[in-house]
C-alpha cells in the first residue's frame, strides 16, 4: 500500500476537464465559492466523502472508502454506481489537484 502526497487530505471542487484529466481546487478557494459544483474529500483516516449536486441545489453526501494500491492510483469505494471510482492522481499540490479517472 503507498501513502498519498499529504496534500490530497483535503475536500476538492472539480472546476474543469483537460481532455480526461478532472481539475480540482480546494473547496474554499474563492474561485471555487457558491459555484454549485460537485466535490470530493479525502481524509487521512481512509474516509471519502463525494459531495454531488441533487435536484434541490443541496448537496448530496455519499461516504465510502479510498486507498493507494500503488504511487499515483487511488481507488475509492462504497455505493454501487456512485462511488465506486478509480483515479491516476497526476498531480497534487496546496492549490489543485489533476487526475484521470480509469477502468481497472
Amino acid at each position: 500500500m503507498s501513502e498519498p502526497s499529504e496534500d490530497l487530505f483535503r475536500r476538492w471542487t472539480h472546476v474543469d476537464d483537460a481532455g480526461t484529466v478532472q481539475i480540482y481546487r480546494p473547496f474554499d478557494d474563492p474561485m471555487t465559492l457558491g459555484r454549485g459544483l460537485s466535490s470530493i474529500e479525502f481524509r487521512p483516516d481512509g474516509t471519502v466523502i463525494r459531495y454531488a449536486a441533487s435536484p434541490t441545489d443541496a448537496s448530496r453526501t455519499i461516504e465510502g472508502r479510498w486507498r493507494c494500491p500503488k504511487p499515483g492510483q487511488v481507488y475509492t469505494s462504497g455505493p454501487p454506481d456512485e462511488l465506486n471510482l478509480s483515479y491516476h492522481v497526476l498531480s497534487v499540490n496546496a492549490r489543485e489537484l489533476r487526475m484521470r479517472p480509469y477502468a481497472d
